[in-house]
């Protein structure tokens, strides 16, 4: 079981998608049934406006405007965390402030991207973001997209400053997790899906789900509720579906975010675009995801 909660969030975090219309405008009705879908299923928290959320493609206008609506209509049903990353620190530090006002219970935040920063740049971005504001950070190392790895080393140091409780971590490196958990008493949440399970054993506090929680979060919520049972060997059951269905969903080999979005469509749900260059499946590709979908066994 995991170690005593820094923060006071913890089990399955779900990454909700951003419904658009052909004009990039946010499908807010459409967006309210996504939300519902999730909260339905039992998920614990929403990360929203991380990678999955679109937010590198956002204006910073239109990243408040969504959180203020995303906020609004979960209606504290579950807590939410909200993405201000940003390679600039004065852009954070104001999405921050704005979360915290707009009723956010948390935020997470990946380390300054685009150009090169040293330690103590990465040290004083985060300090100024949560020295701004009074709810918890969440530290989001994701190097695939930032190309910033935040190593054990200065995990440890960020773990020591006030109002930082815990870390998304989607390194994939389950050497590297286990090290920080065993290192700083940050609230650790896998961000990597076929990594769940091993990572609840070594303590994590939960998971964050972007690829297969948009679409199958009742089965991501059945692993966690199992593990935290002490039933094993269902759990074990449930990795292998999740890691099925990851597979599925990447099966296309189209890009992550319109074919996630497309297989929230095939499951009966409305769902808008992406935002461009993202391009919508081909045909060919649509179909090549629904069989893939349709052949693992849930």
């Amino acid at each position: 079981m995991f170690q005593k909660l820094k923060g006071n969030i913890s089990g399955v975090l779900i990454s909700p998608m951003i419904p658009f219309d052909e004009n990039e405008e946010v499908q807010e009705e459409v967006l309210g049934e996504h939300l519902d879908f999730l909260i339905n299923s039992g998920v614990n928290a929403l990360a929203c406006l991380g990678t999955m959320g679109e937010f590198p493609m956002m204006p910073v206008d239109m990243r408040k405007m969504v959180a203020e609506v995303m906020i609004k209509m979960v209606a504290k049903r579950v807590p939410v965390v909200i993405g201000v990353g940003s390679p600039g620190t004065s852009f954070s530090v104001d999405l921050a402030k704005h979360a915290e006002e707009s009723g956010a219970d948390a935020v997470y935040c990946v380390p300054p991207f685009y150009y090169t920063h040293d330690e103590e740049a990465i040290l004083s971005y985060y300090r100024s973001i949560v020295g701004s504001i009074k709810i918890p950070l969440y530290i989001y190392n994701i190097p695939r997209t930032t190309r910033v790895n935040i190593k054990t080393r200065l995990m440890i140091k960020l773990a020591n400053i006030h109002g930082i409780v815990g870390l998304k971590d989607s390194t994939g490196n389950l050497e590297q997790t286990q090290r920080v958990i065993e290192s700083t008493d940050l609230d650790v949440f896998l961000g990597s899906e076929i990594l769940f399970l091993p990572g609840f054993l070594l303590g994590a506090a939960g998971c964050v789900s972007g690829a297969v929680g948009p679409v199958f979060p009742e089965v991501v919520v059945e692993l966690w509720r199992n593990f935290t049972k002490g039933d094993l060997e269902c759990s074990i059951e449930c990795q292998k579906k999740v890691n099925a269905l990851k597979l599925a969903l990447t099966t296309p080999g189209s890009a992550l975010i319109p074919t996630i979005k497309e297989g929230i469509r095939l499951r009966g749900h409305r769902m808008g675009s992406a935002l461009k260059p993202f391009r919508p499946l081909t045909e060919n590709e649509r179909n090549t995801l629904k069989k893939a979908i349709n052949n693992v066994k849930l």
